[in-house]
């Protein structure tokens, strides 16, 4: 028996909705070629081979969402293995739930690209808590215009020339909005072509309003995560995220948005990079994140001059061996908040008597750096020293989800709550909470939440900034668990 159908009663939904139970070999096309709202689809363990394309249309409602699961314990592949560009496609959709599957490709149509899982033209999409590898082209791709995605606990690796994750369209004829990438693992997102440019995360121009984060994403061919123009629409939230080992920027943003809390560390070239992108770069905020050991300059900023609603305050940057920060006189002024910073390393571009920041202690400002522990130590000069104004966007909690110190909170992405790091740490798995709770709006929170570039660059006038000891070196509530 490869499927069981059962009728489930549905009073708000004129079709009659059915559970349909599948195991390996069932033709899952053919028996997904006609959906109704409140169908549910229940998956057996194994591998379910498709030679085609796998699309569903699914008119889903809040009431009746279509359901794509995992029977319990099942572990059930859906494995492309002869024609077809693309594994799933959901087009035209609303209300749907992908839960539990994993997607991939044989050897042989990797070669021969394609994606792993689309979405277009859809609202109201989740998928979550699966795999998504062997693809030839980006991984997941959000096309057209689509909102109210979630895509949630996905490990995602093994792109042979294409993105984790693609949101947007490269031109800005079409977005992605209100939706939601979080507690991703993202790595090996490499390239057979040279030529070829491959982030974890890419947002196109004119995408808007989403959040990105408790993301780890390493082993990238270019960026870790890229936020494009929002083309003057609400801020994207990219918080909490991890980001290394990558060939370019560990966080490239060229739009609007709110960087907080966010660890970037061992980049070939930048750990943060800005530019104004698409000439319509304004309300960028990035506050009390980590970047660290660069290739280039741990932060490289170009072109925020009379931009409004522009923050940069309370980051730890070192690079004690390099620059720390790069920024030509020519790319910043005087309305631009710029507060608090601990800086180790050379700096152009900032001035630490106008109170853009403090001389770091390099190393000695983190717990160990060569175990990828970035936590403030005992001696950290950043510790409880972050400017708290309401114009700094103080974060409600830190990395690790403790609550932040609201009257003297710590310096970059963790705040200071004991002598050692008392939350996860940095590794290549799957970021993790001992509890988790998050505010109504689904948000980290905050006092005061706001509404390629050139690598290398001529620095001149550079401020060395080593710290005055060792130079020779060039308990409070914690989140409740999200149900």
């Amino acid at each position: 028996m490869l499927f069981r159908a059962l009728p489930l009663l549905l009073l708000a939904t004129p079709a009659l909705a059915v559970e349909v139970e599948l195991s390996p070999g069932a033709d899952i096309r053919a028996l997904t070629s006609s959906i109704s709202a409140g169908d549910v689809f229940i998956f057996d363990d194994g591998v379910y081979e498709i030679d085609n394309n796998w699309e569903i249309v699914a008119p889903g409602t809040e009431d009746s969402k279509v359901v794509f699961r995992a029977a319990p314990g099942a572990n059930p592949v859906i494995r492309l293995k002869e024609n077809g560009n693309r594994i799933f496609v959901i087009r035209d959709s609303s209300h749907v739930v992908v839960q539990g599957l994993s997607f991939e490709a044989t050897d042989e149509r990797q070669e021969a690209g394609g994606n792993g899982v689309r979405i277009e033209n859809s609202t109201d999409i989740t998928v979550e808590d699966g795999v998504v590898t062997n693809t030839g082209n980006s991984a997941v791709v959000l096309g057209g215009d689509t909102a109210r995605i979630t895509i949630r606990s996905l490990e995602i690796f093994d792109t042979a020339n294409g993105n984790g994750i693609y949101a947007g369209c490269g031109d800005a004829s079409c977005w992605t909005q209100d939706s939601t990438f979080e507690n991703l693992l993202i790595h090996d997102i490499r390239t057979y072509d040279e030529n070829q440019r491959n982030d974890g995360i890419q947002f196109g121009p004119g995408c808007q309003s989403n959040t990105v984060r408790d993301n780890v994403i390493y082993g990238i061919n270019r960026h870790g995560i890229t936020a494009q123009s929002t083309e003057y629409g609400d801020q994207n939230v990219i918080e909490g995220n991890v980001v290394w080992d990558t060939n370019g920027v560990g966080l490239w943003i060229g739009g609007a948005a709110l960087v907080r809390n966010n660890i970037a560390f061992n980049n070939g070239s930048h750990a943060f990079y800005s530019e104004n992108n698409r000439g319509s770069l304004e309300n960028l905020v990035v506050s009390f994140n980590t970047f660290a050991l660069s290739g280039s300059a741990a932060l490289r900023i170009e072109d925020w001059t009379e931009k409004p609603g522009m923050v940069l305050a309370n980051n730890v940057i070192a690079n004690p061996v390099g620059y720390a920060v790069d920024i030509s006189d020519d790319d910043i002024d005087d309305g631009i908040l710029i507060s608090t910073n601990v800086v180790s390393g050379l700096v152009t571009g900032l001035d630490p008597e106008a109170g853009h920041f403090l001389v770091g202690g390099a190393y000695q400002d983190f717990e160990n750096v060569d175990d990828w522990n970035f936590y403030p130590s005992v001696t950290a000069v950043g510790r409880n020293a972050a400017d708290p104004s309401g114009e700094t966007f103080v974060p409600d909690i830190d990395f690790n989800g403790f609550e932040r110190n609201g009257n003297s909170p710590t310096v970059g992405a963790y705040e200071y709550v004991a002598g050692t790091n008392p939350g996860w740490l940095i590794k290549q798995d799957f970021k993790v909470f001992e509890d988790r709770t998050r505010n109504s709006d689904n948000t980290q929170g905050g006092c005061c939440k706001g509404g390629d570039g050139d690598d290398d660059g001529n620095v001149e006038e550079a401020i060395v900034v080593l710290p005055f000891i060792g130079l020779g070196l060039l308990a409070r509530r914690r989140r409740k668990k999200r149900g």
